[in-house]
């Protein structure tokens, strides 16, 4: 079968022009759960749940494997309202705009998105490629350049990668910045350290934006939110409760990582059951700060990500 990772023109968004899109690849049907439309990828490889809001992934397991996300077992999977957990796409901005009115981490995680080619790879591994374009037709697009545009390509084999297009088809240039904002499961934040990112320099937003440089291994002993501008191409989660090494591996295109944890802060977030800030903590991918990227018209940047499973 064709490879995923190309551009179709059409878009799909109706459940029954999903369904017979997905019909064509073994393992993959659309499912319906917490008010959203869900896709359910199942392999020998791995199993994987995506939501149509946000083009959102919401778990992923490889075969014989726990669960490497978490999302909030409350979190409603369509409506509008960002869905908590999984790996939400903040974009064409990330954190607050400088205009109050609009919405945290931009407005892509609150729509459906089009869903416009799936496919299986032709290899041995149970590859699924699933391929979104954010939609035209969303007034929300009113609140950003006119010309930017978005494909999400989701490959789901024994390793998940993400990778976020955009592409400037309009007539101005235009700057973002953007996350694959990755929540991913732990046995207890407290005790995993995040490897790779001794030495990098960050904004440490629960100390008032303070610049600091990390020494050694990461760890989370109470809210975080350190902003990474730059920071090195591999990094890793070491889980010694869930005995595991979750490894993050970017590419090229995507500069930045941002490491949160609600810490106390998570009793105001109705989302997040009580003491479940202790099961995850989030690693993000992208281009924040001095890193946003810039594009002038008929340009497009790549920004992606994979996670794997690794020895302890």
């Amino acid at each position: 079968m064709k490879c995923g990772f190309e551009k179709g023109d059409a878009s799909v968004s109706s459940a029954e022009e999903i369904m017979r899109l997905l019909n064509t690849v073994e393992g993959v049907r659309l499912g319906q759960s917490r008010g959203g439309l869900v896709i359910d990828v199942a392999t020998r490889a791995a199993a994987a749940t995506i939501a149509i809001q946000g083009a959102q992934v919401l778990s992923f397991a490889p075969r014989g494997h726990d669960d490497l996300l978490w999302c909030s077992p409350v979190s409603p999977l369509g409506g509008g309202k960002a869905i908590r957990g999984g790996i939400p796409i903040c974009w064409p901005w990330f954190g607050p705009h400088d205009d109050t009115a609009k919405p945290q981490h931009g407005f892509a995680r609150n729509l459906n998105w089009d869903l416009i080619d799936a496919a299986e790879l032709d290899d041995d591994g149970g590859h699924i490629v699933l391929t979104f374009r954010l939609p035209q037709r969303a007034k929300e697009r009113e609140l950003f350049t006119a010309g930017a545009n978005a494909t999400l390509f989701i490959d789901i084999g024994r390793t998940l990668s993400l990778r976020l297009e955009t592409d400037n088809e309009g007539d101005e240039p235009f700057t973002i910045s953007e996350a694959l904002h990755t929540y991913f499961s732990v046995g207890a934040a407290s005790a995993i350290e995040i490897d790779g990112l001794s030495g990098s320099t960050y904004r440490d937003n629960t100390d008032s934006g303070q610049v600091k440089t990390q020494t050694g291994a990461m760890s989370i002993r109470s809210e975080t939110i350190a902003l990474f501008d730059k920071s090195p191409d591999v990094l890793s989660i070491a889980d010694p409760v869930l005995k595991r090494r979750i490894e993050i591996v970017r590419d090229a295109g995507s500069q930045s990582t941002i490491v949160w944890n609600p810490g106390a802060s998570a009793a105001g977030m109705i989302e997040i059951p009580k003491g479940d800030e202790t099961r995850f903590v989030c690693v993000e991918s992208g281009n924040i700060g001095s890193c946003a990227i810039s594009l002038a018209p008929g340009d497009s940047h790549s920004c992606g990500v994979s996670y794997r499973l690794a020895p302890l």
